[in-house]
Parts: C-alpha cells; structure tokens; sequence
C-alpha cells in the first residue's frame, strides 16, 4: 500500500515537472518555402499540430525571400531544390 502511494506521489511530482518544461510555440513566427503544394502542407500541418503562433508559407525561393525582408521570422524552413531561386540562395 505505501509503494502505490510514493509511486502515485512520484508520478504527480513527475508530471508536473514536465508540464513546467513543456515547451510554449505560441509566439514563434515560422516561414516555410517549399514548392511541393503536398509536402508544404504538410509540414505546415505538423507545425500547426505543435501549436506554433504564426506560420506564413512561400512557394519558391523567389517570393520565400520577399517574404523573408517582410515577415520577422524565428525559424526559416526552407527546401534546397527549387527554381528559380533553390534554398541555398
């Protein structure tokens, strides 16, 4: 009986930890260019899944740029392979 007891005393402990490390994505701004329409929502689905604030997406590396000088972005996510502008550039 006092082993259940530390071991849900344990658990709640543990838990609210965790809970005070969780991390907050609500004010981070992400820009993602990609050209691919699926995978470009898809990776915006995942990104809104983790709750992230603000997420603006670009369809090639030329307006993903544009975008860029325009939107204060935390985090850029950007794919290498396009045209005419690649993700490198």
């Amino acid at each position: 009986m006092l082993a259940a007891i530390e071991a849900d005393l344990f658990g709640r402990r543990r838990r609210r930890r965790l809970q005070r490390m969780a991390y907050r994505f609500a004010n981070l701004n992400i820009l993602l260019v990609e050209d691919d329409m699926a995978m470009r929502m898809l990776i915006r689905d995942v990104l809104a899944a983790f709750e992230i604030g603000n997420i603006e997406t670009a369809n090639d590396g030329t307006r993903g740029y544009e975008m860029l000088r325009q939107f204060a972005a935390d985090i850029v996510i950007v794919d290498w392979v396009m045209t005419p502008m690649n993700g490198l550039q």
